[in-house]
């Protein structure tokens, strides 16, 4: 082969915006967009452009690296060869001596150090096809529609022989691993190459066109699609309306204060809501209810706890429980133990019950339903610090969406966010049992106040202490009867 260097121009003027990317050195890039900011255009070109002045050399043997390879990878094959395709092939065409295989989506080049250089096309959706490979550069587009396991597992490993440069891009659909990738660049800019592109900022679109599109979209669709916010509540989202309008009714506040310094009433039982699952996160609500508000004042979330480490768990927490309500599951019974979550429960004296209309069928939606109506309508307040993950869940919690018709289904998406939801929908369907017995004890409490000579203040005997607790074993194990009910 030749050793004299030809000289390629790429058809191609980058737009102001993207400058700071092309020329960009560290190996880590984040690219946040808002609706045609032309980042497909832009990094597609950068490949090729790279892919052409490919001239790294091997550490050890102070060779370059022969036969470089870079991908261009979206959620689906189908969507990166639609978005992609036809830009990779425009961009190519006038290159010396390239291959290319529509079928298999790759295109071929040649290098300055006469190597070739493999560009190719994939979809997350088959991360085998992305195995057993090597990678000098990586761009993974809509990243948050991905399994963050395709680039921990699969794609990170990849580069790590010939340090290959890797570009998360997309545009925000709320809190999922593209947000926090985002999150990570922002605090570690030694390492990553970080851009946001806001359709208000960036000049790439017209402004006329905006104020259009601004004054015909939905406020939140505004914000998250042009305006690249994370916090926006996402189309799709359960709750993300709710929970804007609860925040503005000031229901999200911290809870410690002067009269409170332990963010609870000491004095006052908890319940708990929880979903409980060991390979998944195991999500628990803690609640009180005070002058008729539901007060949620604490959050727990933990991967790979099983029932008797969860009881251990509340056993170490200072509440005293008036209910723990679990999922309609917690009364099967495993093969390992022969026992099922309530039993361990109730074993461990805690006042364990199943949560009311379990989501058999479609009565999941009656849940989600009761939930909506209570974030409108409800009289509760959240600990903004405390309980900031379980509202990031409630914020999160999405239908699923289906790529093939670009419409979102009725059925809820299976993700980090869901467990939290479960949780909170289990609360909400069980709190009116808690406001009965609050309200009872209110009255309980105004009546001894106003009849203090009626109160029995006389000290149990041997003997009827016993009996009371005879009481208690007989009506736990009535409770328990109820549970499976």
């Amino acid at each position: 082969m030749s050793n004299r260097v030809q000289t390629v121009t790429l058809d191609y003027v980058p737009r102001a915006a993207f400058l700071p990317f092309h020329n960009r050195s560290k190996r880590k890039t984040v690219i946040v967009a808002h609706r045609r900011a032309g980042k497909t255009y832009s990094v597609i070109q950068d490949l090729v452009a790279r892919a052409l002045n490919f001239q790294k050399k091997n550490p050890k043997t102070g060779q370059y690296f022969p036969k470089p390879v870079f991908a261009y990878v979206c959620p689906y094959r189908g969507q990166a060869k639609k978005v992609a395709w036809e830009y990779l092939v425009a961009f190519t065409e006038n290159i010396p001596g390239i291959k290319k295989n529509e079928t298999e989506l790759w295109i071929e080049i040649p290098t300055v150090t006469g190597a070739r250089a493999r560009i190719f096309l994939a979809g997350a959706d088959n991360p085998d096809n992305l195995r057993g490979q090597y990678f000098d550069g990586v761009v993974l587009d809509e990243y948050g529609d991905m399994k963050p396991e395709v680039y921990s597992t699969v794609l990170r490993p990849a580069l790590a022989d010939r340090k290959g440069w890797i570009v998360f891009m997309g545009t925000p659909k709320g809190k999922n691993d593209f947000y926090k990738r985002w999150q990570l660049a922002l605090e570690k800019p030694n390492e990553y190459f970080s851009i946001c592109l806001k359709a208000s900022d960036s000049g790439i679109l017209d402004e006329v066109e905006i104020e259009d599109m601004k004054s015909e979209m939905e406020t939140e669709e505004w914000e998250q699609e042009l305006e690249c916010s994370f916090d926006a509540a996402f189309r799709g989202s359960f709750y993300g309306k709710a929970i804007q309008v609860a925040a503005l009714q000031d229901k999200f506040r911290p809870f410690i204060t002067r009269d409170c310094p332990y963010g609870y009433v000491v004095d006052e039982p908890v319940s708990l809501a929880m979903d409980l699952g060991r390979a998944d996160a195991a999500v628990i609500w803690f609640w009180q209810v005070i002058n008729g508000e539901v007060r949620f004042f604490d959050y727990w979330e933990q991967t790979g706890f099983d029932a008797e480490e969860v009881c251990d768990m509340l056993a170490l927490k200072p509440y005293r429980y008036e209910t723990v309500w679990l999922p309609h599951d917690a009364k099967h019974h495993t093969f390992v133990t022969k026992k099922s979550v309530i039993d361990t429960f109730m074993a461990h004296d805690l006042p364990a019950r199943i949560a009311p209309d379990p989501d058999a069928g479609r009565r999941i939606m009656h849940g989600i339903d009761a939930v909506r109506k209570f974030l409108r309508l409800g009289h509760f307040a959240i600990d903004a610090d405390r309980c900031k993950r379980g509202v990031e869940a409630l914020k999160n919690y999405s239908r699923k969406f289906n790529r093939s018709t670009n419409t979102f289904g009725s059925d809820a998406d299976h993700n980090e966010w869901s467990h939290g939801a479960d949780a909170f929908r289990y609360a909400v369907l069980s709190i009116s049992d808690d406001i009965g017995r609050s309200i009872e004890r209110a009255r309980d409490l105004a009546y001894r106040s106003a009849n203090p000579n009626q109160v029995n203040t006389r000290r149990q005997t041997l003997d009827e202490a016993l009996a009371a607790r005879d009481r208690q074993l007989t009506a736990r194990s009535s409770n328990l009867s109820r549970a499976y009910d």
